[in-house]
């Protein structure tokens, strides 16, 4: 399910009942200044009319702001799928920072407001973490399941890398590296890795050895916990705990489990059964 279709709760198509894409995520022609520019979200039409939109899922309110442009623009994380998004040009708020929601929270209503030509959704994703945005159209959500993207894959020595223009990047991969993987542009993944300079680079689909994430597991009484820069969580697991395991960070499991704060932490492989 694309997001947009999550957050209208309509389908996309070409009825008066749908919304429609009008602009993508990357460069793009700017509508009000007719010159070359980067797009970083996706802008969703929706025929004139002021709809509403709705959360994802369990969630928070990270911030309600006017931006610089005085457009009403919202943030909302969603611990649990691993990333943020951002709702731009709306008209009106129906939330505050630090509320939080579910799939049946209104947010607010579709508008105009700041630099816009007409009424319209503008959606950003971000993970949570990473600075880069990510093309909200790369993701497929499904309830309370974190989406195919982020996961983490290895690739090996001497893997060619490319720019994100499509030229090969300055050197193949050194040795093998556990990378995680973002998203899909023109038919490479689009891999971040602390290593690299910049950190976001693109990969042949083919080069890549995916681990296969999300699943569902226990991790174990007593287990140590670790936060994402390697260092002790406050406590070990109290007792056997069901958890959702999203993915792999420097040999250790991401796992989400909703009794953690922050409900994303991270354990030892050996700590893990799967279900």
């Amino acid at each position: 399910m694309k997001l947009a279709t999550r957050i209208f709760k309509r389908n996309r198509g070409n009825s008066a009942n749908d919304y429609y894409l009008t602009s993508p995520f990357g460069k793009r022609v700017d509508p009000i200044t007719g010159k070359i520019s980067y797009h970083n979200g996706c802008d969703y039409g929706t025929h004139g009319n002021k709809w509403a939109q709705y959360a994802l899922e369990e969630g928070v309110v990270e911030n309600v702001f006017l931006d610089q442009y005085n457009a009403k623009d919202i943030w909302v994380r969603y611990e649990k799928l691993g990333y943020r998004c951002l709702h731009g040009h709306l008209d009106s708020f129906n939330v505050k920072k630090g509320d939080k929601v579910n799939h049946e929270t209104i947010l607010g209503y579709t508008g105009m407001s700041g630099k816009a030509t007409g009424i319209h959704l503008h959606l950003g994703v971000k993970y949570i973490g990473k600075d880069g945005w990510v093309d909200p159209e790369s993701i497929d959500y499904q309830d309370h399941i974190p989406s195919e993207y982020p996961f983490v894959g290895i690739i090996r020595k001497g893997t060619k890398l490319y720019a994100e223009n499509g030229n090969a990047y300055k050197y193949p991969a050194s040795k093998d590296r556990n990378v995680e993987i973002l998203g899909e542009v023109k038919g490479k993944y689009r891999i971040y890795g602390k290593t690299f300079n910049p950190n976001i680079v693109y990969v042949n689909k083919g080069d890549v050895i995916r681990e296969q994430y999300p699943f569902n597991a226990t991790i174990k009484k007593g287990s140590p916990l670790y936060n994402e820069n390697g260092s002790k969580y406050k406590n070990p697991t109290s007792k056997n705990r069901k958890v959702i395991v999203q993915g792999e960070l420097n040999g250790r499991y991401r796992i989400y489990g909703s009794t953690f704060k922050p409900n994303i932490v991270y354990c030892d492989k050996k700590d893990i059964i799967k279900d």
